[in-house]
């Protein structure tokens, strides 16, 4: 399962991230499945974002030290998280 992932600030910030659709005034950080933005937003029903936008980092591990810097919304998988339970 993929989600989106951002710091707490971003959710009552000037801009408050409360819906999906929401996500069109924030930052779309992209790594590792270049198509994931695309493929969740249309499944959550956005259509009027462009998924392609933002940042691309080479591997998960920037684009989540991007997010923890405030930088954006990154979109993670709990794989590893079920890896360790």
């Amino acid at each position: 399962m993929i989600f989106p992932v951002c710091v707490p600030a971003l959710l009552d910030g000037e801009q408050p991230l409360r819906e999906p659709a929401d996500l069109r005034h924030h930052t779309l950080l992209h790594a590792e499945h270049p198509r994931w933005w695309a493929e969740w937003l249309d499944d959550v029903g956005v259509h009027d974002s462009d998924p392609s936008r933002g940042p691309r980092f080479s591997n998960m591990s920037l684009a989540l030290d991007a997010v923890l810097n405030g930088q954006g919304v990154a979109l993670g998988d709990n794989v590893g998280q079920q890896a360790r339970s």
